[in-house]
């Protein structure tokens, strides 16, 4: 008899962590929603007084010379592929040189 009272002592005590696990897991999503959505206050709350500053850009040297020479490294291909459309070369001689003597 005391095995069946300890075996049933064990599966009452497994099925009741089972059930804590699960309502652990249900408050823990309910932590994680609120925190949410507390954090989703702050975000609005702080967002009337980012839009009220001026939005100001900083022009860097840096980013600036580099786009515009690539932008000048692309109109001197374009100047090149146009040259060497316009550009005839020689042809090369089809028939045997003589040799003269």
């Amino acid at each position: 008899m005391s095995t069946i009272g300890s075996a049933w002592k064990s599966w009452r005590s497994k099925g009741t962590t089972e059930e804590e696990k699960t309502e652990k897991k249900e408050e823990k999503k309910e932590e994680k929603k609120e925190e949410e959505k507390k954090e989703e206050g702050m975000v609005k709350e702080s967002s009337p007084v980012q839009q009220q500053q001026p939005v100001r850009f900083i022009l860097q040297k840096d980013y600036f010379y580099l786009r515009q020479r690539e932008y000048s490294k692309k109109l001197k291909k374009k100047e090149a592929s146009e040259k060497m459309k316009v550009l005839q070369f020689p042809e090369v001689p089809k028939d045997l040189p003589s040799l003269k003597k």
